[in-house]
């Protein structure tokens, strides 16, 4: 695994609190969410939750 740091606007910071108190869930499972879209939309393999504990690992 690999840390990757970005800055966000405020604004963009709290929409992503408010969406990870909403759905129960994590900033680090929301940001690989998007990253694996970003890789999908891209035609690459949707790889970003590889050997991280998160909810896509969890039953529902």
């Amino acid at each position: 695994m690999s840390r990757t740091a970005t800055y966000l606007a405020a604004a963009a910071k709290d929409q992503l609190r408010a969406i990870c108190f909403n759905e129960r869930t994590s900033e680090e499972d929301l940001l690989r969410e998007a990253i694996d879209m970003l890789f999908q939309q891209r035609g690459l393999p949707t790889i970003a939750f590889q050997g991280a504990p998160s909810r896509q690992q969890r039953p529902h």
